[in-house]
Formats: structure tokens, C-alpha cells, sequence
């Protein structure tokens, strides 16, 4: 695959493995988190905390709001590959699901994979 450029911002989109997606950087922060909190999900704060950790001021000050938001568009994309971010228990974790199915799963990034097995 070629890579590709955001039509809003210019920037170059990551490949995203294993579903071939390209996202922004803040999906792919977002997208790995998540993926990587297993079937129970990731509290919102512990989300929200992981995504403005590097922003000296804390993130926006509608923090949950613009995560909601980003975790909308994330899931468009998503969906396109059978798979959607949905909230677990009283919209506080996030997981990573099979949309058809509805089941969560563990996604590990192949570059981890490759170090558990040594």
C-alpha cells in the first residue's frame, strides 16, 4: 500500500496493522490503546489520560467530549474492516469488538507478537 495524506491537516497517515487502515496519529493512539486493554476495555479517564499525556496543558478542556468524538470517526473506519470501539460497562471502558460477532479480543502489535515468542 501507498501512503496516504489527511485532506484536512496534510499530515501522512500511519498504517495502522492488522486491518490495513491508515489513521491519524491520535486514532492510532486511540486504536492501540484500546486493542491492547483486552476484552474488559480501558476506563475513559485511563483513555483520555493515555491520549493528552503528551500535552503540557492537559489536553482540551472537554476532554471526554473530543475523545467521544474521535472514537466516532475512528469507528467509520473501523466498521469498513468488521470491527467497532464500543463501551462495555455504563459507557465507562472502552473495547475493541467484531462488529458481526460482537465479541472483544486482545490484538497484540506484530512487532510485540514477534517479542513473545523469543
Amino acid at each position: 500500500m501507498t501512503e496516504q495524506v489527511c485532506k484536512c491537516c496534510g499530515q501522512t497517515l500511519p498504517l495502522v496493522a492488522p486491518f490495513g487502515l491508515y489513521l491519524t496519529r491520535g486514532e492510532a493512539v486511540i486504536f492501540e490503546r484500546v486493542a491492547r486493554a483486552g476484552p474488559y476495555g480501558i476506563h475513559v479517564n485511563e483513555l483520555v489520560a493515555h491520549v493528552w499525556a503528551d500535552d503540557p496543558d492537559g489536553g482540551p478542556l472537554w476532554a471526554r467530549k473530543s475523545l467521544h468524538t474521535r472514537i466516532f470517526h475512528l469507528n467509520q473506519k473501523l466498521r469498513t474492516k468488521g470491527y467497532t470501539i464500543n463501551c462495555r460497562s455504563r459507557h465507562a471502558n472502552y473495547a475493541l469488538c467484531d462488529h458481526k460477532t460482537g465479541n472483544t479480543f486482545l490484538w497484540i502489535n506484530p512487532r510485540r507478537q514477534q517479542e513473545l515468542r523469543t
